[in-house]
């Protein structure tokens, strides 16, 4: 649903042009929640690069999920080489989804255009260390209760409102992977 709900991508398999120009980021490239996305984005031509953030030893399965570039977490200037080469990336996605690794990401997101860094658990920019953030970068999250249609209470006084809009998406995608 990030996809299509979030970042406005069409569902359409396998169209021949390529759909949003650049490239996006994921942290966790070998998480499960990656290895979905990265098929998603490959099926429907998302982009014109993927490049992740995942250790060294997941590379050649993560090459055959259609990753065009890893780095390695485990080094410790992995964000300064990130940054060093992509200046544009627009769409950053934690796979993670931790205050950690979400600040980690947040720094990898360009200063030039409107950006998005989004995550799984809720996070939300008071997450972001004031020192970090940027006037141009958007933390956006999902929670997949969101779409139960109904409001979910998480521990004592967490709620994750029902969403609608989201709900419709999720819909919306569970049929257009359905027919396939």
């Amino acid at each position: 649903a990030t996809l299509f709900h979030h970042m406005g991508l069409k569902m359409e398999w396998e169209p021949k042009q390529v759909q949003r120009k650049g490239t996006v980021l994921i942290w966790g490239g070998a998480t499960a929640l990656s290895l979905a996305t990265l098929q998603l984005l490959q099926k429907v031509n998302a982009f014109e690069r993927v490049i992740v953030v995942a250790s060294k030893k997941h590379e050649a399965k993560l090459k055959e999920y259609g990753v065009d570039e890893l780095f390695d977490y485990h080094d410790a200037d992995v964000i300064d080489q990130i940054k060093a080469k992509y200046t544009d990336l627009v769409w950053l996605l934690d796979c993670v989804s931790t205050p950690d690794t979400l600040n980690q990401l947040y720094q990898c997101a360009t200063t030039d255009h409107k950006s998005t860094v989004f995550n799984y658990m809720g996070l939300t920019i008071d997450a972001i260390k004031p020192e970090l953030r940027k006037e141009n970068v958007t933390i956006d999250d999902t929670l997949i209760y969101s779409c139960l249609g109904f409001d979910v209470t998480l521990g004592d006084d967490w709620v994750v409102p029902a969403d609608p809009k989201y709900r419709q998406s999720v819909i919306e995608f569970v049929q257009f992977a359905s027919d396939k």
